[in-house]
C-alpha cells in the first residue's frame, strides 16, 4: 500500500509539477504524506462514531 502511494506520488509530482524527487528526499515526503493522511483518517473516523462530523474541525483536532 505504501509502495503504491509513494510511485503515485513520484509520479505527480513529475507530470503535475514537473518536479524530479531524489530517491532519499521522496521517501521523506512520501513518508510524511502517508503518515499524516493515515493519522488523520483515524481521527476522523472517531470524531464520527462519537457523532461529529468532518467540518468539525476543533473537534478533529
Amino acid at each position: 500500500e505504501y509502495q503504491e502511494f509513494q510511485n503515485r506520488l513520484l509520479i505527480r509530482a513529475r507530470e503535475d509539477f514537473g518536479v524530479e524527487l531524489a530517491p532519499s528526499l521522496m521517501n521523506l515526503i512520501a513518508g510524511c504524506f502517508y503518515d499524516g493522511i493515515l493519522l488523520y483518517a483515524q481521527v476522523l473516523n472517531e470524531t464520527i462514531q462519537e457523532g461529529g462530523t468532518r467540518e468539525d474541525g476543533l473537534r478533529i483536532v
